[in-house]
């Protein structure tokens, strides 16, 4: 009787495999790239041109007494 039945309980396998699969990928989610950790110094230039302009003027007077 198994001899009879080995077909169908191949196919049965396979799907059920197949099916197994697409759960599991479900599952997990979609596959990212990654990067390893590692320090390091974090470094930024800023290159600019213009002219710097002070917030506001401000006007000092000395007074000397003799």
């Amino acid at each position: 009787m198994l001899r009879e039945h080995w077909g169908k309980m191949l196919g049965g396998v396979a799907l059920a495999a197949i099916a197994a699969w697409i759960v599991v990928r479900q599952v997990r989610g979609p596959e990212l790239a990654a990067t390893a950790v590692e320090r390091a110094d974090a470094v930024q230039t800023v290159l600019v041109s213009g002219r710097v302009l002070p917030p506001a003027e401000v006007e000092l007077a000395a007074r000397a007494e003799a």
